[in-house]
Protein backbone atom coordinates (compact mmCIF):
# COMPACT_ATOMS: atom_id res chain seq x y z
CA UNK A 1 0.00 0.00 0.00
CA UNK A 2 1.27 3.46 -0.92
CA UNK A 3 0.37 6.53 1.12
CA UNK A 4 1.09 10.00 -0.26
CA UNK A 5 0.73 13.13 1.87
CA UNK A 6 1.24 16.13 -0.37
CA UNK A 7 2.51 19.55 0.64
CA UNK A 8 -0.29 21.84 -0.53
CA UNK A 9 0.53 24.64 1.91
CA UNK A 10 -2.57 25.49 3.96
CA UNK A 11 -4.89 23.13 2.10
CA UNK A 12 -5.27 19.36 1.97
CA UNK A 13 -4.50 16.63 -0.55
CA UNK A 14 -3.61 13.01 0.17
CA UNK A 15 -3.63 9.82 -1.87
CA UNK A 16 -3.60 6.13 -1.12
CA UNK A 17 -2.95 3.34 -3.60
CA UNK A 18 -4.39 0.07 -2.30
CA UNK A 19 -2.69 -3.33 -2.74
CA UNK A 20 -4.90 -3.96 -5.78
CA UNK A 21 -3.87 -0.64 -7.34
CA UNK A 22 -7.08 1.25 -6.64
CA UNK A 23 -6.60 4.94 -5.92
CA UNK A 24 -8.21 6.85 -3.06
CA UNK A 25 -7.79 10.63 -3.29
CA UNK A 26 -8.60 12.67 -0.19
CA UNK A 27 -9.18 16.33 -1.14
CA UNK A 28 -7.82 18.28 -4.10
CA UNK A 29 -5.76 21.16 -2.76
CA UNK A 30 -2.70 22.35 -4.70
CA UNK A 31 0.61 24.06 -3.96
CA UNK A 32 0.57 27.59 -5.31
CA UNK A 33 4.29 28.11 -4.64
CA UNK A 34 5.63 25.02 -6.43
CA UNK A 35 2.79 24.68 -8.91
CA UNK A 36 2.14 21.06 -7.91
CA UNK A 37 -1.40 19.87 -8.58
CA UNK A 38 -3.09 16.52 -8.00
CA UNK A 39 -4.55 16.60 -11.52
CA UNK A 40 -1.04 16.47 -12.98
CA UNK A 41 0.14 13.81 -10.54
CA UNK A 42 -2.81 11.53 -11.28
CA UNK A 43 -2.51 12.04 -15.04
CA UNK A 44 1.21 11.15 -14.87
CA UNK A 45 0.33 7.91 -13.07
CA UNK A 46 -2.16 7.07 -15.77
CA UNK A 47 -4.63 6.00 -13.13
CA UNK A 48 -8.25 6.77 -12.46
CA UNK A 49 -9.60 7.85 -9.08
CA UNK A 50 -11.61 4.99 -7.63
CA UNK A 51 -12.93 7.19 -4.84
CA UNK A 52 -12.50 10.91 -4.25
CA UNK A 53 -13.19 12.05 -0.68
CA UNK A 54 -14.15 15.69 -0.20
CA UNK A 55 -13.58 16.11 3.52
CA UNK A 56 -15.25 19.52 3.67
CA UNK A 57 -16.30 22.40 1.46
CA UNK A 58 -13.47 24.84 2.16
CA UNK A 59 -11.84 26.08 -1.03
CA UNK A 60 -8.31 25.18 0.12
CA UNK A 61 -9.37 21.51 0.06
CA UNK A 62 -10.76 21.81 -3.47
CA UNK A 63 -8.68 24.31 -5.47
CA UNK A 64 -7.70 21.78 -8.14
CA UNK A 65 -11.03 19.95 -8.35
CA UNK A 66 -12.06 21.65 -11.63
CA UNK A 67 -8.83 20.37 -13.26
CA UNK A 68 -9.22 16.91 -11.69
CA UNK A 69 -12.73 16.66 -13.13
CA UNK A 70 -11.51 17.68 -16.59
CA UNK A 71 -8.40 15.51 -16.82
CA UNK A 72 -9.12 12.47 -14.63
CA UNK A 73 -11.78 9.81 -14.41
CA UNK A 74 -13.55 9.91 -11.03
CA UNK A 75 -15.34 6.60 -10.59
CA UNK A 76 -17.03 7.57 -7.32
CA UNK A 77 -16.89 10.28 -4.70
CA UNK A 78 -17.66 10.65 -1.02
CA UNK A 79 -18.88 13.78 0.76
CA UNK A 80 -20.87 14.34 3.92
CA UNK A 81 -24.16 13.11 2.49
CA UNK A 82 -26.05 14.75 5.37
CA UNK A 83 -25.25 18.09 3.74
CA UNK A 84 -27.26 19.27 0.74
CA UNK A 85 -26.08 21.54 -2.11
CA UNK A 86 -28.49 24.21 -0.85
CA UNK A 87 -26.90 24.02 2.60
CA UNK A 88 -23.50 24.63 1.00
CA UNK A 89 -24.84 27.61 -0.96
CA UNK A 90 -26.33 29.14 2.17
CA UNK A 91 -23.12 28.60 4.10
CA UNK A 92 -21.08 30.26 1.35
CA UNK A 93 -23.56 33.06 0.62
CA UNK A 94 -21.65 35.75 2.52
CA UNK A 95 -18.32 35.36 0.72
CA UNK A 96 -19.35 33.28 -2.29
CA UNK A 97 -18.23 29.90 -3.57
CA UNK A 98 -14.80 29.43 -5.07
CA UNK A 99 -14.42 27.38 -8.28
CA UNK A 100 -13.46 24.24 -6.32
CA UNK A 101 -16.52 24.37 -4.06
CA UNK A 102 -18.72 25.16 -7.05
CA UNK A 103 -17.32 22.08 -8.85
CA UNK A 104 -18.10 19.92 -5.80
CA UNK A 105 -21.70 21.18 -5.73
CA UNK A 106 -22.01 20.42 -9.43
CA UNK A 107 -20.80 16.87 -8.81
CA UNK A 108 -23.39 16.37 -6.08
CA UNK A 109 -26.22 17.74 -8.23
CA UNK A 110 -25.05 15.80 -11.28
CA UNK A 111 -24.99 12.44 -9.57
CA UNK A 112 -27.50 9.92 -10.85
CA UNK A 113 -30.62 9.88 -8.74
CA UNK A 114 -30.24 13.43 -7.42
CA UNK A 115 -33.62 15.04 -6.71
CA UNK A 116 -33.47 18.75 -5.76
CA UNK A 117 -36.80 18.34 -3.95
CA UNK A 118 -35.23 15.73 -1.65
CA UNK A 119 -31.45 16.28 -1.87
CA UNK A 120 -30.66 14.30 1.28
CA UNK A 121 -32.19 11.14 -0.18
CA UNK A 122 -28.99 10.79 -2.21
CA UNK A 123 -26.97 8.48 0.03
CA UNK A 124 -23.43 7.16 -0.38
CA UNK A 125 -24.15 3.91 -2.22
CA UNK A 126 -20.47 3.17 -2.90
CA UNK A 127 -18.94 -0.25 -2.28
CA UNK A 128 -15.33 -0.73 -3.42
CA UNK A 129 -13.13 -3.79 -3.10
CA UNK A 130 -9.75 -2.24 -2.26
CA UNK A 131 -8.03 -5.63 -2.30
CA UNK A 132 -5.43 -7.24 -0.07
CA UNK A 133 -7.53 -6.87 3.06
CA UNK A 134 -7.49 -3.06 2.79
CA UNK A 135 -10.61 -1.48 4.29
CA UNK A 136 -11.87 2.10 4.03
CA UNK A 137 -14.59 3.55 6.28
CA UNK A 138 -16.17 7.01 6.40
CA UNK A 139 -17.80 8.93 9.25
CA UNK A 140 -19.57 12.30 9.37
CA UNK A 141 -22.00 14.21 11.56
CA UNK A 142 -25.28 15.93 10.70
CA UNK A 143 -25.86 19.71 10.60
CA UNK A 144 -28.28 19.25 13.49
CA UNK A 145 -25.34 18.05 15.60
CA UNK A 146 -22.71 20.48 14.31
CA UNK A 147 -23.89 23.43 12.23
CA UNK A 148 -20.31 24.60 11.53
CA UNK A 149 -18.56 23.45 8.38
CA UNK A 150 -15.46 22.00 10.06
CA UNK A 151 -17.52 19.95 12.49
CA UNK A 152 -19.13 18.29 9.46
CA UNK A 153 -15.82 17.11 7.98
CA UNK A 154 -15.69 13.58 6.60
CA UNK A 155 -13.36 11.37 8.63
CA UNK A 156 -11.79 8.61 6.53
CA UNK A 157 -10.22 5.55 8.18
CA UNK A 158 -7.98 3.24 6.16
CA UNK A 159 -6.92 -0.10 7.58
CA UNK A 160 -4.27 -2.34 6.06
CA UNK A 161 -3.04 -5.22 8.18
CA UNK A 162 -1.95 -3.80 11.57
CA UNK A 163 -1.82 -0.17 10.43
CA UNK A 164 -4.69 2.30 10.40
CA UNK A 165 -4.58 5.79 8.97
CA UNK A 166 -7.11 8.54 9.55
CA UNK A 167 -7.72 11.56 7.34
CA UNK A 168 -9.99 13.85 9.40
CA UNK A 169 -10.36 16.94 7.22
CA UNK A 170 -10.73 19.95 9.52
CA UNK A 171 -12.72 18.15 12.19
CA UNK A 172 -13.05 20.18 15.38
CA UNK A 173 -12.30 18.92 18.89
CA UNK A 174 -16.01 18.89 19.93
CA UNK A 175 -16.85 16.83 16.84
CA UNK A 176 -14.03 14.40 17.69
CA UNK A 177 -15.37 13.99 21.19
CA UNK A 178 -18.86 13.28 19.87
CA UNK A 179 -17.50 10.59 17.54
CA UNK A 180 -15.56 8.97 20.36
CA UNK A 181 -18.83 8.33 22.19
CA UNK A 182 -19.85 5.90 19.45
CA UNK A 183 -18.72 2.28 19.51
CA UNK A 184 -18.09 1.97 15.76
CA UNK A 185 -15.86 5.05 15.63
CA UNK A 186 -13.90 3.97 18.70
CA UNK A 187 -13.32 0.58 17.12
CA UNK A 188 -11.63 2.28 14.17
CA UNK A 189 -9.68 4.73 16.30
CA UNK A 190 -7.97 2.25 18.67
CA UNK A 191 -5.11 0.88 16.57
CA UNK A 192 -1.35 0.31 16.60
CA UNK A 193 -0.61 3.37 14.48
CA UNK A 194 -2.88 6.19 13.38
CA UNK A 195 -1.85 9.14 11.28
CA UNK A 196 -3.97 12.27 11.46
CA UNK A 197 -3.75 15.45 9.48
CA UNK A 198 -4.98 19.01 9.72
CA UNK A 199 -7.14 18.74 12.87
CA UNK A 200 -8.57 22.01 14.16
CA UNK A 201 -8.86 22.82 17.83
CA UNK A 202 -12.40 24.10 17.60
CA UNK A 203 -12.03 26.90 15.11
CA UNK A 204 -9.26 28.97 16.69
CA UNK A 205 -6.26 27.33 15.06
CA UNK A 206 -4.75 24.34 13.32
CA UNK A 207 -2.74 21.56 14.90
CA UNK A 208 0.63 20.51 13.41
CA UNK A 209 0.24 19.31 9.85
CA UNK A 210 1.20 15.73 10.65
CA UNK A 211 0.89 13.94 13.99
CA UNK A 212 1.58 10.31 14.87
CA UNK A 213 -0.34 8.46 17.56
CA UNK A 214 0.60 5.02 18.88
CA UNK A 215 -1.73 2.76 20.82
CA UNK A 216 -2.58 -0.81 21.67
CA UNK A 217 -5.65 -2.92 21.04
Amino acid sequence: MEVHIFDVEHGSCNALASPSGRLLLVDCGHNDTTGWRPSGWISARGSVIDNLVITNFDEDHLTDLPNVRRSCQIKSFTVNWNVSPDWIRRTKSQFGMGPGVFAAVQMMEGRAGYDPRNPLLLGPGVSIDWGGGCLVEYFYHTPAQFPDENGLSVVTFVQYRAIRIVFPGDLTAPAWRAFLLTHVFKRCWVSPISLSLHITDGGTGIAPTCSMFAGRR
